[in-house]
């Protein structure tokens, strides 16, 4: 039987832990450092969304995922460091469906933390609660990109996704055409 319901989400994002990282809910306290990454064009560059560049923004977009937590709609993660509570980046499981038992994943990594392994731990960790907590069927994980060596590719098949559909310049962005790479995991495949 699931234990994912739309009320098991309904009060906040919980706290997991790794070696190194905590997992927790965002804070106006991260909004400097979640600036500094949503507004940066090279780590925005494949991910279609306006950049954010002012504590205004910041804090409606961290209202909207409130606003979609409490519906029971998303789970958001800000990625800390275990030693020095640095932001390193953010996570989360969003466009649940409960009735299938499914949920997409997504994560960014500030400049810095990039090829230093936090984005698999992460994701390792947000995997194991998606599969273990809340019981879901599969996960999914969208990737726009121009090349198909891009690290978030390599993540995925790295985590043990399977890519499922490759739609060839579906996406005009930045002025360029981008190809989508849609990937799954199920809960029998994990670990």
């Amino acid at each position: 039987m699931s234990n994912f319901t739309e009320e098991s989400a309904v009060i906040h994002s919980p706290l997991l832990t790794t070696n190194r990282l905590v997992l927790r809910a965002m804070s106006t306290a991260d909004i400097d450092a979640f600036i500094e990454m949503r507004s940066d064009p090279e780590t925005m560059q494949f991910i279609p969304s306006p950049l954010i560049k002012d504590a205004h923004s910041a804090i409606c977009w961290m209202k909207e995922v409130a606003e979609q937590t409490k519906q029971g709609t998303c789970l958001h993660w800000a990625i800390t460091s275990r030693i020095n509570s640095a932001f390193m980046g953010t996570c989360g499981l969003f466009h649940w469906q409960p009735l299938h038992r499914r949920a997409e994943t997504g994560y960014m990594i500030k400049k810095e933390f990039r090829k230093s392994g936090i984005a698999t731990e992460a994701m390792q960790s947000l995997l194991d609660y998606g599969f273990q907590a809340l019981d879901l069927h599969s996960i999914h994980a969208s990737v726009m990109c121009r090349n198909e060596a891009e690290a978030s590719l390599l993540l995925l098949r790295k985590l043990g996704f399977q890519l499922e559909v490759v739609r060839r310049e579906a996406t005009f962005w930045q002025d360029n055409w981008c190809t989508e790479y849609d990937f799954s995991i199920l809960n029998n495949e994990w670990k």
